[in-house]
């Protein structure tokens, strides 16, 4: 239900007499997509998750291959160097080489002592245009690892010097000293492409000149950094041979073979290869994936490979029909540099690379580096304890109206978010928009009217049609939890329940309550206030440009006391465990913009920590990875933060196949109102292809590592038989006892299992909170942290600082003077450090100008992730690996010891 007990009852009395009318107030059959109530996404938001459907697609194609005469030194393809030793670049080579090889005097992969290494990544692209550079830094981000990009194209010297190179690659080297130093300014490099060839509209050319490639691999021999090249073609020209400047390229210990297709290559995007195996090296690489599936190769361009020599070890590989083509590979060579090569491209999106994008991170580390890697499986069903509204199967669509005469003239076009051949509508919503026309400002009144005609001619009182779970319901989902928890990767899992407590004692013969006590221990639960209040002011909002044209604020103290009721249900009457006072989630995401409403939960009154926001609206996303941002609508200290939660397709108002069906199918079919047809199939879409659809939506998430939470709500969780067809593709199988979420769930763990054994974690948003607060703030202030491995004779260290940078955003009075003192305007798109209020009618609006990753209040202290090595008394093991956290007062250092030599 979306309305507080007091609303609630007013509005059933209204609606009740609507039964008999022929014309209500504007509304829709699409009202529960319309207007600002998240949990009824607008159509903006709906079309957000649309795309999510189909993520964001780049262009795959070969590797291109320019003439071997545009290196600037001459070096050709028979093998045999130009012998000009007199030239900048083979002068510049054997400098390097001599140098590094006094520091090395022998073929190792180790950092020498008296030498230092910056824990961060060096990412070199060619223009940032390869679909692998969008891919490695967006795996990156999302383990928080620091790096650095080099576009190299943008630098034309890097053809015929690596001095530039040089610059960058040590910490105190100049370019024109052009001189390595002993500090390493990179623990790690990878390249998008192992050529680093770029095409223009004209010509393709490589990025990188002879120079430039020896200066990077003197300068990996010289500390044994790691080299991860993402694309790679087999044998591709690259002049870098640092102890034989007579070779023709560096193979990367590959060489060109034949695949399964009897070619070179292979493009997955009409044929995937589905038989990609991990070797028994490649199981140690990425543990983390199951090895007893095969893994899938599509959408990406694929060349196959043999080993030059026994150095080069296989990691994923495909059978040939002779043997085994080579897709992945680890190469010492004999220099003592490491390189690992995948041959397939790469973007953000597609499966085989999101599952060995952690493994190449970790590899090319050493498995050491600051950040973290876990997966969440964080699922928020809302409005526990009261109805929500449900979606009517049987609501005529617009053609049937016509037909039968409802609507006269009729509609020879659907109106703009209305289906003119899709059937269903939410008839509650129809309802209520007769004593709240204003709620409903972009609805058609005479689609409404004609629809509460028919509910009329029906005798259907339209606020009927609403689900409220049973207590069989909930000991339903504790019994489907339980079977969760019996997997090898769920153990661990459990829903989390925002709930209202007014439920607890305004339903007759309720066996939901009792439920709730009977299993309290089994799931999280977050206060969504005591009756699902709207949190904000209703229309009309403060008008600069009609003077006194304000709604009624809600006082402070009203506010305060949904929270407190809410929290009085908990604790005394339902008594639940695994629940946190300081979590909540605003019903509707409403109030988080709102200062009375944010003032209620700071620190003097209800003292929140976390809340959540919709994801599905532009201005709610986050700007970086598993943080959140801290709001300012009440203060200007950090004392509220925000978490992106992200809604599925799967809707508050249904609860059933049929339901969820009919709705789908209104927005994606055939005549649908956001997409004429989306998934171009020439009909409607059945219920296990929903269930495959939104189940790769958010197993991506998954393997990403997205740790945000799941929207869902108590409807979608109505026990149902399944009589249709099965499909063990996404575990679908006959009989009773299911329910929409956990079909969905069911769905995405199915396709989970099969690629990763990594356990899933469920936390509570509490705890999740203080993970995403760390994180934020690590984030906000990352421009004051450091961290460097320290190699000296026979011990090692890392040492990790902080020092508090300067603040960003500032305050800003605006020049308008009609202001109600409990609401403010929105400081603009992107902007979420909230405004601060007026304190009466006659005062300027002022408010912070920062946005999301600008920072006002920087943190006095910050909590480091670091990942391979165990640091202080609350490590975190997960997937094989130790994740210490390391807290950071500005102006100190932290020394960490290591274990071993890299």
């Amino acid at each position: 239900m979306r309305f507080s007990k007091n609303k609630l009852s007013k509005r059933l009395k209204a609606c009740v007499a609507l039964t008999v009318l022929t014309s209500v107030a504007a509304t829709s059959v699409a009202r529960a997509h319309q207007g600002g109530n998240p949990d009824r996404l607008t159509p903006k938001a709906q079309k957000n998750l649309l795309k999510s459907l189909k993520p964001q697609s780049y262009p795959t194609g070969p590797i291109q291959q320019p003439p071997y005469a545009t290196d600037p030194a001459g070096n050709g393809p028979t093998g045999k160097a130009k012998k000009k030793q007199g030239t900048t670049g083979n002068l510049f080579e054997r400098t390097l080489a001599a140098i590094a090889d006094a520091i090395v005097p022998s073929a190792q992969a180790a950092v020498p002592a008296g030498s230092q290494v910056d824990l961060k990544v060096l990412v070199i692209a060619t223009d940032g245009n390869e679909p692998s550079y969008a891919a490695i830094t967006s795996f990156l981000d999302m383990a928080s690892v620091p790096y650095d990009t080099l576009l190299a194209a943008n630098d034309s010297t890097l053809l015929t010097s690596g001095c530039n190179l040089v610059a960058k690659l040590y910490v105190g080297a100049t370019a024109s000293a052009c001189a390595p130093t002993t500090h390493a300014a990179y623990q790690a490099v990878i390249l998008t492409t192992s050529t680093l060839v770029y095409c223009t509209t004209s010509s393709c050319q490589y990025a990188f000149g002879y120079p430039a490639w020896t200066a990077l691999a003197a300068y990996e021999k010289q500390f044994g950094v790691r080299e991860a090249n993402l694309y790679t073609i087999p044998g591709g020209w690259r002049p870098n041979c640092l102890t034989d400047p007579t070779c023709p390229s560096d193979t990367l210990g590959l060489v060109a073979a034949t695949g399964p297709n009897g070619l070179s290559y292979q493009d997955t995007t009409a044929t995937p290869i589905t038989n990609a195996t991990l070797s028994s090296v490649g199981q140690t690489v990425f543990p983390y994936i199951n090895a007893a599936n095969p893994l899938t190769i599509s959408n990406a361009w694929t060349y196959f490979a043999a080993p030059v020599d026994s150095t080069t070890k296989a990691l994923l590989t495909v059978p040939n029909g002779a043997g085994v083509s080579v897709l992945a590979s680890a190469y010492a060579n004999p220099d003592g540099r490491e390189v690992m090569a995948l041959t397939m491209d790469h973007n953000p999106n597609l499966i085989h690379s999101v599952a060995l994008g952690y493994g190449v991170i970790n590899w090319v580390t050493k498995g050491v580096f600051l950040g973290e890697r876990q997966v969440s499986m964080l699922a928020q069903p809302d409005d526990l304890l009261i109805p929500d509204d449900r979606w009517d199967t049987t609501c005529p669509s617009i053609s049937t109206l016509n037909t039968q005469g409802y609507l006269n003239p009729p509609y020879a076009a659907a109106p703009s978010g209305y289906s003119l051949s899709q059937p269903g509508c939410t008839p509650s919503d129809l309802a209520y928009a007769a004593t709240a026309p204003s709620e409903y400002p972009n609805l058609d009144p005479k689609i409404t009217s004609a629809i509460m005609s028919w509910y009329s001619a029906k005798g259907i009182d339209p606020t009927t049609v609403q689900y409220r779970m049973t207590g069989q319901d909930l000991q339903n989902v504790v019994n489907w939890q339980n079977g969760v928890r019996g997997t090898a990767t769920g153990a661990a899992f459990r829903l989390e329940f925002p709930f209202n407590g007014y439920g607890t004692s305004a339903f007759a013969n309720d066996t939901l309550t009792p439920a709730v006590k009977t299993n309290k221990n089994q799931f999280n639960w977050i206060s969504h206030t005591y009756d699902h209040a709207y949190l904000n002011p209703t229309a009309p909002y403060p008008n600069p440009v009609s003077t006194g044209v304000f709604s009624a604020a809600i006082s402070t103290s009203t506010i305060l006391s949904e929270w407190n009721q809410n929290d009085t249900i908990a604790r005394n009457t339902l008594q639940l465990t695994n629940y946190y006072k300081d979590s909540v989630v605003h019903p509707s995401i409403s109030g988080l913009d709102y200062y009375n409403s944010m003032l209620a939960l700071g620190p003097t009154k209800f003292n929140a920590k976390f809340s959540v926001t919709d994801t599905s609206v532009p201005d709610e996303q986050g700007v970086y990875p598993n943080t959140g941002w801290w709001n300012y609508t009440a203060s200007n200290a950090n004392s509220m933060l925000e978490i992106p939660r992200y809604p599925l397709n799967l809707y508050y108002n249904v609860t059933t196949p049929d339901e969820w069906v009919s709705e789908y199918n209104y927005f994606y079919g055939p005549g649908g109102s956001f997409a004429s047809d989306f998934w171009n199939l020439g009909r409607n879409i059945a219920y296990n292809e929903i269930l495959g659809h939104e189940s790769d939506t958010w197993l991506l998430r998954l393997l990403k590592g997205d740790q945000n939470p799941i929207m869902a709500h108590q409807s979608n969780l109505r026990a149902f038989t399944w009589s249709g067809p099965a499909d063990s593709t996404i575990g679908l199988t006959a009989g009773p006892n299911h329910t929409l979420l956990g079909d969905v769930i069911n769905a995405t763990l199915t396709k989970y299992n099969k690629i990763f054994n990594l356990p899933l974690l469920s936390p509570s948003l509490h705890n999740l909170g203080l993970q995403y607060q760390r994180r934020t703030d690590r984030f906000l202030n990352r421009s004051g942290i450091t961290a460097t491995y320290n190699q000296a004779a026979g011990s090692q260290t890392i040492s990790i600082s902080y020092t508090k940078p300067a603040a960003t955003g500032s305050g800003t009075t605006s020049g308008v003077t009609n202001c109600d003192p409990g609401y403010r305007p929105l400081p603009g798109p992107g902007s979420d450090l909230r405004p601060l209020p007026c304190s009466n009618q006659n005062t300027a609006w002022t408010w912070y100008t920062a946005t999301k990753s600008q920072n006002p209040n920087p943190a006095t202290s910050v909590t480091v992730p670091l990942t391979g090595v165990t640091y202080g008394t609350s490590p975190l093991v997960y997937g094989g690996q130790t994740t210490s956290y390391v807290t950071l007062s500005s102006g100190a250092t932290v020394n960490v010891s290591v274990p071993s030599a890299w």
